[in-house]
């Protein structure tokens, strides 16, 4: 039973041992405009605004949202707020009249939804010393659309510039945001985000290995799935820089899917993975089927069947998700998936991950209610860089105290049963510390000593809610329970599990 505690107090645990499954990437797909105006410089630039309203597509949650899963990200999860990576998946939706608030790789994001003008607007400010580079914003709906990004803009140090992102006509019960800072305009984002051989690739750039950090695991995969489709119907849209029109053919039992690379790059190891649903429950993964790598431009056709699945023998499936994977061109390409898979989570109108079902093992009997998982808030900070953002109230500052090998910081004005957690790149996971109920405004420190093993990336997130027993809500990304359970045996931390929940 949880108690309320009236004074500060130390949240101090132990590591835990963590098989991190990941990646995946951030996706765009173009439409309107928004509008980003220099404070500082008085010029005004001209966003785009890409909308992805894929009949109930990845709404945030970064991720995530993401997460960016992901959430990661996160953005209301404040860590996609990492120096690279996707951020969809960066914290639970926030609600229309909530404000988003968090600093990623340097540039806080301060974002509110305006009803009357029906547009998202705030600021996005250089916090640091040095130009940043290429920022640019986006912010995803529960109702499957993407706003943004907006076109990339070199900032000065403090340099504040005005944000505008119109929504869509379609009505939307949350919403998920993140700034994006480095690469270039087309996302391929900076650095590698994980430790693990392979890795699968942003949209139009590598984005690091997919295993290693586990940041962003969910909003990647969400980033490269589509909506689930129904049987009778064929699917067009773009995950990460590929332009997919898929269809599934009843005769042969086969998802079919012809698949081209709308990039400037050669995108590498690509391979199409078809997930089946029942419902919202996916019962079975086909593939996957090897594309290969394709140049710009060049154009792939994919077909599994279900019958090359002999596991998959009667069972019965109403619908398709066409799921795709890119991995580092410079990496060893897919690492086969191992050991048992965590249970299947429910998976929202959303479509994988970011929806309200969502997707992902259950953490110690279902993670968060947010649309997307946090553990993919962003991705790895660096060890002398600090995490800072708002999830579910919660706002959670932390640094790494190498002199203490430890991360120390607070977390403060939340609701109740907050608690945290950091995951290192070398696949270690702190904490959660033991959830608190927290009287609004009330600060508490936080410690997590790290482990005697190295790392070179970091990641955090705050909690609330779901009580000491761990029903956190509902599955990783909202109404989805998965059976493998976040810290069992075969769930997202077990040993050998890998965690796909509702994808």
């Amino acid at each position: 039973m949880i108690r309320r505690k009236l004074m500060k107090r130390t949240l101090l645990i132990g590591p835990v041992l963590a098989a991190l499954l990941g990646a995946g990437v951030v996706l765009g797909c173009a439409s309107d405009t928004g509008i980003v105006d220099g404070r500082d410089s008085g010029n005004g630039a001209v966003a785009t605004q890409e909308n992805s309203e894929r009949g109930g597509g990845e709404s945030g949650g970064e991720h995530g949202p993401g997460g960016e899963g992901a959430e990661g990200r996160g953005e209301q999860g404040g860590g996609e707020g990492g120096p690279a990576g996707s951020e969809e998946a960066s914290g639970a939706n926030l609600a229309p009249d909530e404000t988003f608030d968090a600093v990623r790789g340097g540039a806080r994001l301060i974002l509110s939804y305006d009803a009357a003008s029906n547009a998202f607007t705030g600021t996005v400010e250089n916090t640091t010393g040095n130009v940043l580079s290429n920022v640019r914003v986006e912010v995803h709906l529960s109702n499957g659309a993407e706003l943004g990004p907006t076109t990339p803009v070199d900032m000065a140090p403090g340099q504040v510039m005005d944000i505008n992102l119109p929504s869509t006509q379609a009505s939307f019960a949350g919403w998920v945001a993140h700034a994006e800072v480095g690469s270039g305009a087309e996302g391929g984002q900076a650095g590698g985000e994980g430790s693990e051989s392979g890795g699968e690739s942003g949209p139009d750039g590598p984005e690091g290995a997919e295993s290693g950090s586990g940041v962003d695991n969910e909003s990647m995969e969400a980033a490269m799935s589509s909506p689930i489709i129904p049987l009778d119907q064929t699917w067009n849209g773009v995950l990460g820089g590929l332009a997919i029109s898929a269809n599934y053919d009843a005769a042969t039992q086969s998802v079919n899917a012809t698949v081209q690379n709308t990039t400037s790059q050669t995108l590498c190891y690509v391979q199409a993975e078809p997930h089946l649903k029942s419902g919202t429950q996916t019962v079975g993964e086909l593939g996957p089927d090897v594309l290969g790598d394709l140049n710009p431009g060049q154009q792939a056709v994919s077909s599994v069947s279900v019958a090359s699945e002999s596991s998959l023998a009667g069972v019965a499936f109403d619908g398709y998700v066409v799921h795709m994977e890119v991995f580092d061109c410079g990496g060893p390409g897919p690492v086969p998936h191992a050991g048992g898979e965590g249970g299947e989570g429910g998976e929202g109108p959303g479509g994988e991950g970011h929806g309200p079902g969502g997707e992902g093992g259950s953490e110690s009997g279902a993670e968060s209610a947010s649309s997307g998982s946090e553990e993919g808030s962003g991705a790895s900070l660096a060890l002398d860089e600090t995490f800072d953002a708002v999830r579910g109230g919660a706002r959670l500052i932390l640094n790494y105290d190498a002199a203490s090998n430890a991360f120390t910081g607070t977390v403060e004005n939340t609701t109740g049963s907050v608690r945290i957690e950091v995951h290192l790149s070398n696949g270690t996971e702190l904490g959660p510390t033991t959830p608190v109920d927290m009287a609004p405004g009330k600060v508490l420190p936080v410690n997590l000593p790290a482990t005697q093993a190295s790392f070179a990336g970091w990641i955090a997130h705050a909690e609330v809610g779901g009580g000491e027993g761990g029903g956190e809500g509902g599955g990783d990304h909202g109404g989805g329970r998965s059976g493998g359970g976040e810290h069992g045996g075969t769930g997202e931390h077990g040993p050998g599990g890998e965690r796909r929940g509702g994808g």
